[in-house]
């Protein structure tokens, strides 16, 4: 969510010979609870704004079920996926809905830890507040914070409580943030503007300015030129995210701006001031106070397609109500299908980063249905649309099913950033009541296959930690599902890691879902022996990997990112100093690259299962080895020393 945009995050797996795109998963920042025992069940859940007025426009925010057995600290510990510099930014803003006054606290933690209140005490009750954390006294990156929102020594509460908050960012400015108002300005001097014509703004925008609403149709998209210099404007409040809008002269869709780039898109983050030019492409100006957003928890804009008044289809982000092997993320969409909608329901969004189909061809969607139904994705641009149905059918019911659309005999090359998805495109609809329906992970990559269970081998080199003979070696971390939230070393058996072989290499597979996870190793049983020379490691998960770790020292290693299923890929010794074995299932082919994609050497030769190559011609650097096997494509990351 960027500006930083957390939950339309980019994330990177090498599959084929190119990076894979996530276009959006749906996730947010990993809340790690803070609780006072077993009675106390206090939660955090993303859930719809339930009241999107004045400070917070939002369209999601966290909803906080405060346990009345819960604990003064009952809060939340996060791991950012991006460090925040405290250099260039000293304010943390933070916004809150309480039911009651009390105090809010915010840490962050690294090279110093500090917690504090802020600058201004909560003053308002069930309404949006800006709250304000003054670090100006700290220097440096920091990555994890504490965040604690009814700090009463006393809890007093008779019942549970429900709190929400929202949009964590940081920037220079100590002052409260206000009511967001965004100026939208356009010159439209060279349009041709007839006398007596209006102009208006229309586009996925919401609220009440509707999503693309006819121009002249409604009231609040009127744009005024009060000074007769050809400009016009019109003051809008909007939520934080990426927009999509057109102006317009007249009324109806003929006076479209017709600028080179087809609908316009604009990132919006809080109050700004921004100039275009009629028929031409860009921004002429933009002013807005400069925030780095930590976490605002929104996700992809998804404006429905529905039939009709009688149609009260609609979709909400949700638990994941079904995290099994196939999907354990813990966010998904849930798409309420109503009986008397249209068999293209579904939704249309403009994606905040575009994708492209130069080289990878393949849409995966992940889909939870109650019946089988067909499944659709498209991609518009300018030049034309491609709409495809999926290339393998629908087989599960309620159950997740990777489904993959297949672009490669199309046309679609180069960038696209609007997509299109009916997930459910029976012809007639035929439904006599409601139908719910979940889907998750909208990806782009060069592998056609249907994506399987992710796993994730760890493996640390415990040479000189000391461990003891007879010691057993823990995992633990902010991992949730089986293997908890920094369970104790040795309280848990899912984390216990293993060496097979002897070699001091210590191992453990396991099975989580992608996005930033923060974790440490330990020996013996208990927290006295750490991996205490590292800070919490970090590494994010996206899909299937393999990853080397050597205790006491910070960085890791790829050996393999698994994209297709059933195939062994290994590289090795990984780092090098110039010879390195590569070892795959009937090898056909061998190409390396640089981090730029560059090919530095190109390898063919009749299927084996092992090849030797001698890489010390190259700089210090990290590549990239790409194998060639009946089975696809299979590229690992490797550090030359």
């Amino acid at each position: 969510m960027r500006k930083i945009y957390f939950l339309f995050m980019m994330v990177f797996a090498f599959t084929g010979l190119t990076m894979a795109q996530t276009m959006e998963n749906f996730e947010s920042l990993k809340m790690n609870i803070m609780l006072g025992g077993a009675e106390d069940q206090s939660s955090f859940q993303v859930v719809p704004n339930p009241d999107p007025s004045g400070v917070n426009p939002s369209a999601y925010v966290v909803k906080f079920v405060r346990d009345k057995d819960g604990v003064m600290w009952d809060g939340f510990y996060a791991t950012l996926a991006n460090s925040v510099d405290l250099s260039v930014n000293k304010y943390v803003h933070v916004k809150v809905w309480k039911p009651r006054v009390s105090p809010v606290m915010f840490k962050l933690e690294g090279a110093v830890n500090t917690e504090i209140a802020p600058t201004n005490p909560q003053s308002l009750v069930n309404e949006w507040e800006d709250l304000v954390f003054d670090f100006s006294a700290l220097e440096g990156l920091y990555s994890k914070i504490v965040f604690t929102p009814d700090r009463l020594e006393s809890i007093a509460l008779t019942d549970d409580a429900i709190i929400y908050f929202d949009d964590f960012l940081i920037n220079n400015d100590p002052n409260p943030i206000s009511v967001p108002q965004q100026t939208f300005n356009v010159d439209m001097s060279a349009a041709g503007l007839a006398s007596g014509d209006r102009v208006f703004i229309s586009g996925a925008l919401g609220g009440v300015y509707g999503t693309w609403n006819e121009p002249g149709k409604n009231a609040n998209n009127e744009m005024f030129d009060t000074d007769g210099d050809g400009i016009y404007s019109a003051t809008l409040n909007l939520p934080d995210g990426l927009t999509a809008f057109k102006f317009f002269k007249g009324t109806g869709w003929g006076g479209g701006d017709t600028a080179p780039g087809g609908d316009r898109t604009i990132s919006i983050a809080g109050t700004m001031d921004i100039t275009y030019k009629f028929g031409s492409d860009g921004l002429v100006s933009e002013t807005h106070t400069e925030n780095v957003v930590m976490e605002n928890f929104e996700s992809l804009k998804m404006n429905i397609m529905t039939g009709g008044a009688e149609d009260l289809s609609k979709f909400t982000v949700v638990p994941n109500p079904d995290k099994s092997s196939y999907n354990l993320s813990d966010y998904v969409v849930e798409f309420l299908r109503d009986k008397d909608g249209v068999v293209w329901g579904g939704f249309y969004a403009t994606l905040d980063t575009p994708v492209d189909f130069t080289t990878n061809k393949y849409v995966h969607v992940k889909v939870w249905k109650t019946r089988m139904s067909p499944v659709k994705f498209k991609i518009e641009r300018a030049d034309g649309n491609i709409e495809l149905a999926s290339m393998n059918e629908q087989t599960v019911t309620d159950g997740w099913q990777d489904m993959v659309f297949d672009f490669s005999a199309t046309t679609a090359t180069g960038l696209y950033s609007k997509i299109v998805f009916m997930p459910d495109s029976k012809d007639p609809v035929g439904l006599t009541e409601d139908m719910t329906m979940y889907f998750d992970d909208l990806i782009l990559n060069n592998d056609p296959s249907p994506m399987g269970p992710p796993e994730q081998v760890i493996n640390v080199d415990m040479t000189g930690s000391g461990l003891t003979s007879g010691s057993q070696v823990w995992l633990s971390g902010a991992l949730g599902g089986i293997y908890g939230q920094w369970n104790e070393p040795g309280k848990n058996e899912n984390n216990e890691m293993t060496d097979a072989d002897g070699d001091g290499i210590y191992s453990i597979t396991l099975g989580l879902p992608d996005g930033l996870v923060a974790f440490k190793f330990f020996w013996g049983m208990g927290w006295a022996n750490g991996d205490n020379a590292i800070p919490d490691r970090t590494y994010t998960v996206n899909g299937s990997s393999e990853v080397n770790f050597k205790w006491g020292i910070p960085g890791y290693s790829v050996t393999s990112v698994k994209q297709i299923e059933g195939t062994s890929f290994g590289v090795y010794p990984n780092p090098t100093n110039g010879l390195v074995t590569v070892q795959s299932s009937d090898m056909k082919g061998l190409t390396v690259r640089n981090i730029l994609g560059s090919t530095l050497k190109t390898l063919k030769f009749q299927a084996v299962s092992s090849k030797q190559i001698d890489l010390s011609d190259l700089k210090s650097g990290i590549y990239f080895i790409s194998v060639e096997t009946s089975n696809g494509i299979h590229t690992s990351k490797l550090i030359k020393k």
